[in-house]
């Protein structure tokens, strides 16, 4: 059945209202967008018995989708170097301090934040982040070089505050 929606952008009100007939007010707001083309993010719907909604226009939607694709574009290349990164650790069989300073600190990195976000990431993600966590956990050299970071009391602030000690007097 269909019903009376006064449409306008909120906006523009310099561009004026127009009533449309529909079925619902998402459609009504779709038709008025096309018959007044605007730059506009959304339209307005009014309705007596259903109130005022908004609703994004075509260009808004489309602004959402590319962000959305950018975000999507941005997770597959931090998954594409944490596989790189991934088997740089498993090529170095167990010596980590055979690897170049950069993967070797974002190695370190990824200690240090893992736990922290390991809940906000994609299931992807979380697993590649967790087996170079695993990985590096178990690396000797990798703990003893931690171990005396600690003990001087000079962890490097990238990745996060330095350690104060409990044994301070």
């Amino acid at each position: 059945m269909s019903e009376v929606y006064t449409c306008r952008y909120p906006n523009n009100l310099k561009a004026g209202t127009q009533k449309i007939e529909a079925e619902t007010a998402e459609l009504a707001a779709k038709i008025f967008e096309e018959q007044n083309p605007s730059s506009e993010l959304e339209v307005e719907t009014v309705n007596f018995m259903k109130g005022r909604k908004r609703f994004p226009t075509r260009k808004a939607r489309q602004a959402l989708l590319s962000a959305e694709e950018m975000r999507i574009s941005a997770e597959e290349m931090r998954i594409a170097l944490l596989e790189e990164l991934l088997l740089a650790v498993q090529s170095a069989s167990g010596n980590l301090k055979s690897m170049s300073y950069s993967d070797l600190r974002k190695v370190i990195q990824n200690l240090w934040e893992f736990p922290s976000v390991r809940d906000d990431l994609s299931s992807e993600e979380h697993a590649i982040r967790e087996r170079l966590y695993m990985e590096a956990s178990f690396d000797e050299s990798l703990h003893v070089w931690f171990q005396n970071q600690l003990a001087c009391g000079q962890f490097i602030e990238t990745f996060g505050e330095p350690r104060q000690s409990s044994n301070n007097t």
